[in-house]
């Protein structure tokens, strides 16, 4: 399946085969993916898009760089590892606050 179109750009990946990534720290899988986008393209590009895509159970990050002659490149990366690691971080703060009565009633759960 396409997103968007992928048509005349070079495809690194897919929305169902995306480019696993190696890095599971939220501050770190962005920066991995720039590095990787670099080492494919090799010269000087820009991000012209940018969409983070559900795929099954999956979070799929797709980043549309060009390079200076016009030339598009679609990439996909699964940053599932990376979303659920934020998700839980989120919850152990949500926790976190909850126990030091941080968090107005209305706001608390049944």
């Amino acid at each position: 399946m396409k997103y968007g179109s992928d048509q005349g750009m070079t495809a690194y990946g897919s929305a169902e085969h995306p480019i696993m990534v190696m890095e599971n720290d939220q501050s770190r899988y962005v920066p991995w993916e720039y590095e990787y986008i670099a080492s494919q393209i090799g010269g000087p590009h820009v991000t012209v898009f940018q969409s983070l895509l559900k795929v099954k159970d999956r979070s799929v990050d797709r980043i549309v760089a060009q390079e200076p002659d016009g030339n598009l490149h679609a990439f996909y990366f699964d940053v599932t590892g990376p979303m659920r690691a934020s998700e839980g971080d989120l919850k152990r703060a949500w926790e976190e606050m909850k126990a030091r009565g941080e968090v107005p009633p209305e706001l608390m759960e049944d």
